[in-house]
C-alpha cells in the first residue's frame, strides 16, 4: 500500500543547511573516498554511473563491489553512526563515525580494506571542489555532530558572549576567492596547479570566473612535472616557466543551435516523449564520453523506431543540445521558449544543493 505524500514536519524533518554545512562537507569528503574505492574496482559506465551510492534505510551503500572471487560492500549508517565493510566470505570491519579528520578516516578505511585482503589504488585528491585538499593531508574537515552539527562553533557564552573556540574553517569557495584576490593584487600572471593524479593524468576544471580582473589564468600540470618544480624550488634554485595561452572571447549575442527532430504522434500528438543528449564537449572530458555516447544512443533509438515504421500515439522528439557545458544554455533556452520558465534563485538559494532548493523556488509558470 502506498503512503500518501505529506508535508508534515514530523515526517519530513527540517534540514537547516547553514547549520549542517560543516558536517555535510566532512561527510562529502568521506563519501568521495569510499566512492573512489568503487570507481577503482568496477567497470566504467557512461557518466560514471557505476559509482553511485544506493540510499538505504540507515544511510548510503556502495552495493556490491567485485574483487577477485569475492564481493564486498561499504555501508554508511547515519543512525548508529558507523561505517561497515562486509565481505562475501563472512569477514567484516567497522569504523565509528564521529568528529574525525578526513585524513584519519582515509587512513583507517584503507587499512581496513588492506586487512581484508582488498587492494585498491585511488586518486587521493577530491574532485569537483575548489582548492581540494588531498585526503591524506586533510585535517581541516573534521566536524561531525549527529545531533547538532554546529554545536560549540559559536562558544558557550550565550548570545553575544565571548568564545574561546577557533573560528570555523573557511569553505573551499571562500579559500579559492581569497587566493584569487591575492594573486590578482600581487600582479601574478598565471596560477599553476598540481593535477594530483597518478600516471600523468590531468583533470582540468574551469576557473570560477572568466573575468581576468578577478582571477588569473590557471594551468594544471602533471603531478610529476609539478613535483619536479617544487623540488627544484625547495633546493633554492629559481625556476622560470614560459607559457603561451591563446584564448578567444566570444561577444555577447553569438548564436548556437540545437538539433531537433521528431516522429509525429497520432491521436495524442500533443503529448511529447523527449530524449537526447548534448553535442558539445569540454576540456574536462573527451567528446566521446561527454556526451558523444549519449547522443549516439538517443539517435540510434529514434532511427530504430523510424526504421520499423511505428506510428506512435505520442510524439517522440529527440533534442541534441548545444552550449550545455557553458551553463545548460541550449536546453534551458529550448524549455523556456516551448514549455515553461522558472524564476532564477537568489544568492542565498544558489548556495544550497539543488535538491534542497526545490521547496524554495516557485513552480514553473
Amino acid at each position: 500500500m502506498l503512503t500518501p505524500r505529506t508535508d508534515d514536519d514530523a515526517v519530513w524533518p527540517a534540514l537547516p543547511y547553514a547549520e549542517w554545512k560543516p558536517t555535510l562537507t566532512t561527510v562529502h569528503m568521506w563519501a568521495q573516498i569510499v566512492g573512489k574505492v568503487k570507481l577503482g574496482l568496477t567497470p566504467f559506465l557512461n557518466e560514471w554511473w557505476n559509482v553511485t551510492f544506493a540510499v538505504t534505510a540507515r544511510g548510503l551503500s556502495t552495493a556490491t563491489i567485485p574483487f577477485g572471487q569475492r564481493m564486498f560492500q561499504v555501508d554508511f549508517d547515519f543512525i548508529d553512526h558507523g561505517l561497515a565493510i562486509q565481505v562475501s566470505d563472512g569477514s567484516s570491519r567497522s569504523m565509528a563515525l564521529g568528529p574525525r579528520s578526513v585524513a584519519e578516516f582515509h587512513r583507517e578505511l584503507m587499512d581496513n580494506l588492506e586487512s581484508l585482503g582488498i587492494q585498491v589504488n585511488i586518486n587521493t585528491h577530491p574532485v569537483e571542489v575548489d582548492n581540494g585538499i588531498p585526503f591524506a593531508e586533510d585535517k581541516v574537515h573534521a566536524q561531525y555532530d549527529p545531533n547538532n552539527p554546529n554545536a560549540g562553533q559559536f562558544g558557550r557564552g550565550g548570545r553575544g558572549g565571548p568564545s574561546n573556540d577557533p573560528p570555523p574553517p573557511m569553505s573551499n569557495n571562500e579559500i579559492n576567492r581569497r587566493v584569487d584576490e591575492f594573486l590578482v593584487a600581487s600582479g601574478a600572471r598565471l596560477r599553476v596547479n598540481d593535477a594530483a593524479r597518478e600516471h600523468g593524468q590531468i583533470i582540468a576544471f574551469h576557473n570560477r570566473t572568466y573575468d581576468v580582473a578577478k582571477a588569473v589564468p590557471t594551468v594544471v600540470l602533471r603531478n610529476e612535472d609539478y613535483g619536479r618544480i617544487s623540488r627544484i624550488l625547495a633546493d633554492g634554485t629559481p625556476v622560470e616557466l614560459e607559457f603561451t595561452i591563446v584564448n578567444k572571447v566570444y561577444p555577447d549575442g553569438s548564436t548556437a543551435y540545437n538539433a531537433i527532430a521528431e516522429i509525429p504522434g497520432t491521436d495524442k500528438k500533443d503529448e511529447i516523449v523527449m530524449l537526447g543528449g548534448h553535442l558539445d564537449s569540454w576540456h574536462g572530458g573527451t567528446g566521446a564520453t561527454d556526451n558523444g555516447a549519449g547522443t549516439v544512443v538517443a539517435m540510434e533509438a529514434v532511427r530504430i523506431l523510424k526504421a520499423i515504421g511505428i506510428a506512435p500515439k505520442r510524439t517522440i522528439r529527440i533534442a541534441l543540445w548545444s552550449g550545455e557545458e557553458e551553463g545548460l544554455l541550449g536546453s534551458r533556452a529550448y524549455v523556456a521558449e516551448h514549455f515553461a520558465t522558472r524564476p532564477e534563485p537568489d544568492a542565498a538559494e544558489r548556495d544550497l544543493p539543488a535538491a534542497m532548493r526545490a521547496e524554495l523556488i516557485a513552480p514553473m509558470t
